[in-house]
């Protein structure tokens, strides 16, 4: 539902006006004289204000400002076509007056306004009944691409994807192993591959036995003091008063037999 249609110059002359609410629309329009038509930013004919959207249509050769205001939360599908069928049905039964520049003419458009808008509106219900089709390939963004974008170049492809290549030593080959027309021999061939399947062998080996191996836990260890001494040193340590020798009765043992 439209909550405004308005028709004026670019010179602020208004020729006709609907108005279906009692809101208030002299801020938004004016927000869209000043912000879009003076400025002349013409490119996107949607202006949205608070609550409101507005959409516009422009006439450069009779110099007319065609608007269409609604609640911005509503999908209203038919203002495109409804602005251009309204803009032709006003040039063609104002025509002269417009030619003339009349701009106080009293324009009876009624009847006309609301027989477009029902015609609009019926589009619209006729056109969501349709069942959507798919896009042909020009209205596709493929069709937009140009040749030159599709072409993968090399330096994008190194840009992409970074390979790392490990490089094989290079063997020094004498004479001998090397044929008149410059080919490695088939038994060298062989011989060297033979040899790089050994060595490809060991290193997956040592892999395998440095995986295999656990580490050792460490045990619990004995404290050592500082001063605790060692079991030569146990004579010296020694400090009893009263051993056998060291008194005058001692007698040793007779070990003769």
């Amino acid at each position: 539902m439209l909550d405004l249609f308005t028709i004026f110059s670019k010179g602020g002359i208004v020729l006709w006006c609907f108005q279906s609410t009692s809101q208030i629309f002299a801020p938004s329009v004016n927000a869209l004289i000043r912000s879009v038509i003076l400025q002349e930013r013409t490119g996107n004919h949607t202006f949205e204000y608070d609550s409101l959207r507005l959409q516009y249509k422009l006439d450069n050769e009779f110099e007319l400002v065609f608007v269409v205001a609604y609640q911005k939360i509503l999908q209203l599908s038919y203002v495109d076509k409804f602005l251009n069928d309204i803009h032709l049905e006003f040039r063609d039964r104002f025509k002269n007056e417009l030619e003339n520049s009349k701009w106080f003419y009293n324009f009876e458009f009624q009847n006309n306004y609301e027989q477009v808008l029902a015609m609009a509106e019926q589009w619209a219900r006729t056109q969501a009944k349709i069942p959507k089709q798919m896009r042909t390939f020009d209205e596709s963004q493929k069709s937009k691409k140009t040749v030159a974008s599709m072409i993968e170049r090399k330096d994008d492809k190194d840009n992409k994807k970074q390979v790392k290549i490990q490089e094989v030593p290079k063997q020094d080959l004498s004479h001998n192993q090397i044929n008149h027309n410059g080919e490695i021999n088939e038994e060298v061939l062989i011989a060297n591959r033979m040899k790089l399947a050994q060595k490809m062998n060991n290193q997956k080996k040592k892999v395998d036995k440095q995986k295999g191996q656990k580490p050792e836990k460490a045990g619990k260890k004995p404290r050592v003091w500082e001063l605790g001494g060692t079991i030569k040193d146990l004579a010296a340590l020694e400090r009893t008063k009263d051993k056998p020798e060291e008194s005058g009765d001692y007698v040793a043992a007779d070990k003769t037999v």
